[in-house]
């Protein structure tokens, strides 16, 4: 695949970039639980989604996941897509350029501006070598 492409979140592309961010996140574990703030986890399942994460997806899409359906493999996939489905097409908008899968890893690690953010750089860098291996 190429990372420079436009994300396509219909194509097998996305099933392999998503199974990248579940590798970077979680190496693969389903019940993963991290991000620990005084003593309690707050990212959950094998994508380590935040209570935020999930919350914003219910408000723009007006659904009702919670934390424990972080847990599901499928859901939390789920969950991911219509995140990055939104932030993408916001960020086409605003900046008249395709969201491309670097984009898209930064956003998920860093919210819907992670594309600007610095410190998202090395997680992309973590992404896009799992994402060149699986070629």
């Amino acid at each position: 695949m190429n990372v420079e492409n436009k994300v396509d979140f219909d194509s097998p592309d996305f099933e392999v970039f998503l199974s990248a961010l579940s590798k970077v996140e979680s190496n693969n574990v389903a019940i993963a639980q991290g991000d620990y703030v005084n003593g309690k986890p707050t990212a959950f399942g094998v994508l380590q989604l935040h209570d935020i994460y999930i919350r914003d997806v219910n408000e723009r899409y007006n659904l009702f996941y919670d934390h424990v359906d972080a847990f599901v493999v499928g859901r939390a996939r789920t969950i991911v897509r219509l995140y990055l489905q939104w932030y993408c097409h916001a960020y086409e908008q605003h900046t008249k350029k395709p969201c491309t899968y670097e984009i898209a890893a930064r956003m998920h690690n860093g919210g819907p501006n992670g594309w600007q953010k610095e410190q998202t750089l090395p997680y992309w860098a973590k992404v896009k070598r799992i994402l060149e291996a699986a070629v």
